[in-house]
């Protein structure tokens, strides 16, 4: 279940774990409490990117939240200093994945019932957090998500 959320103004990924405004602005998103990983992202709700011509379909930014069961993404509303759910779901609710390098980029495929969904990460290495607030990289977030998906 998910709700597209449409903000006025600029967008901005909001906060990061370092920040001053970061806990206030995850007060009303507990899964941010239980997240592994922080990655400041765009998503393409109901989107199959592939290539550069992709990118032009409408996105939202803001992060997406990794924990060990789900992964959220959230945008940020910076009149209220609040992240705002706009996607949730469990690892096992995912059919599949693909993660594609594309350029200093990487992009997230997963298909959830009937529909595909795309994040892009990784255009910036700066905003890749673990929850400790330490910086992560792309592989590894990479890394911490295929191996959600691995066949026992």
């Amino acid at each position: 279940m998910f709700i597209i959320l449409l903000l006025s103004g600029c967008a901005t990924f909001g906060p990061g774990p370092t920040d001053i405004e970061y806990s206030q602005a995850v007060n009303k998103l507990p899964v941010a409490k239980s997240a592994v990983y922080l990655v400041q992202a765009s998503w393409y709700p109901n989107s199959m990117l592939d290539g550069i011509m992709s990118f032009h379909n409408a996105y939202i930014t803001g992060t997406l939240f990794l924990t060990q069961e789900r992964m959220v993404f959230a945008t940020y509303d910076g009149a209220t200093n609040t992240f705002l759910q706009g996607f949730a779901a469990a690892y096992s609710d995912i059919s599949w994945i693909t993660i594609k390098k594309y350029g200093v980029s990487r992009i997230i495929r997963i298909q959830l019932s009937n529909n595909v969904h795309s994040f892009v990460y990784g255009f910036l290495d700066a905003n890749i957090y673990k929850s400790s607030g330490d910086d992560a990289d792309k592989e590894e977030i990479m890394q911490f998500l295929l191996n959600k998906f691995k066949k026992e």
